[in-house]
C-alpha cells in the first residue's frame, strides 16, 4: 500500500494518512513507518495496526 495523502494537525500529536493499494493479506498486522525526514523532528514514526 502507499500514502495517498497525509496532514498534519496543529499541536503535532496526531497525524492523518490515507492509504490506497491492493492488501495482499486480509488478516494479520500491518507497519505503517513514515521517515523522520517528512516529520518535523526528524525521527522515524512506526505503528503496527490490526488487518481484518
Amino acid at each position: 500500500m502507499s500514502i495517498a495523502m497525509m496532514s498534519n494537525f496543529p499541536g503535532g500529536k496526531v497525524i492523518e494518512l490515507k492509504l490506497f493499494g491492493k492488501l495482499t493479506r486480509k488478516t494479520g498486522n500491518g507497519t505503517i513507518t513514515i521517515k523522520g525526514e517528512a516529520l518535523k523532528k526528524g525521527s522515524d514514526l512506526s505503528i503496527t495496526i490490526p488487518v481484518e
